[in-house]
């Protein structure tokens, strides 16, 4: 099953923390199909991330805001709304592991309201879009 959702938009469309929490900027490594990416801790507990960010699996200039690039060693406190990337096409596709084309740039977005990877049904995602995305006060 393909655990998250994608969603199509245009390169370097910017990525809200859709829950205030602690984000992990994790680089991109050869071999996985990723590519640079955020894992998102939130108050909640609930579990998120954002995979395929920026366009250089050799760069994050362009995956992540400023203020954190150089911070994948860490965890950084984040509130609801802040940027935490922005869209691309780094990593590859999980079906055949080839690099994904910028014509096909999306962001692979995972939500997991138990905190762990077990719980990773996509659908499940709809169930915190049905709320309003209230989380954390926050609604985009």
């Amino acid at each position: 099953m393909h655990k998250g959702i994608d969603l199509k938009a245009p390169i370097g469309t910017p990525l809200l923390a859709v829950e205030g929490g602690t984000a992990e900027f994790i680089l991109a490594v050869e071999g996985r199909s990723g590519g640079h990416r955020v894992r998102l801790t939130g108050a909640s507990g609930a579990l998120y991330h954002y995979l395929h960010l920026g366009t250089d699996p050799a760069c994050p200039a362009d995956a992540f805001p400023a203020e954190f690039i150089g911070k994948s060693e860490r965890s950084v406190a984040v509130a609801a709304g802040t940027v935490i990337g922005y869209l691309g096409h780094t990593g590859g596709a999980v079906a055949d592991g080839r690099s994904i084309p910028a014509r096909a740039a999306h962001l692979h977005f995972q939500y997991h309201p138990d905190g762990d990877h077990v719980n990773a049904n996509p659908a499940r995602l709809f169930d915190l879009i049905e709320t309003g995305l209230e989380v954390d006060g926050y609604v985009p």
